[in-house]
């Protein structure tokens, strides 16, 4: 398997094992968000040295500066929405 589809299947399954996770940890959700701004960076970069890419990447590059910002912002939500249930419920 090459590195890059390594890559996108490590990140993918990183995403997905986040998901299944209750309450889903925030930490868990900053990380891969790290990644996508780098590859983000990366692909902003890109059409200055190569010239630019087909259609689906440039719809990428729309997308990926706009979504990590997002989960940064969303990411412990889950983890505040577990801790108010705990104390309307009476948990310790």
């Amino acid at each position: 398997m090459p590195p890059r589809i390594a890559a996108f299947a490590g990140y993918g399954l990183a995403w997905i094992w986040a998901a299944r996770q209750s309450p889903i940890p925030a930490t868990v959700v900053r990380w891969p968000a790290a990644v996508l701004v780098l590859g983000a960076a990366r692909r902003l970069l890109s059409p200055a040295a190569h010239g630019w890419p087909h259609g689906f990447q440039v719809g990428l590059l729309v997308v990926e500066p706009i979504a990590p910002p997002l989960y940064f912002r969303l990411a412990d939500a889950d983890e505040r929405t577990h801790a108010q249930t705990k104390i309307i419920n009476g948990a310790e």
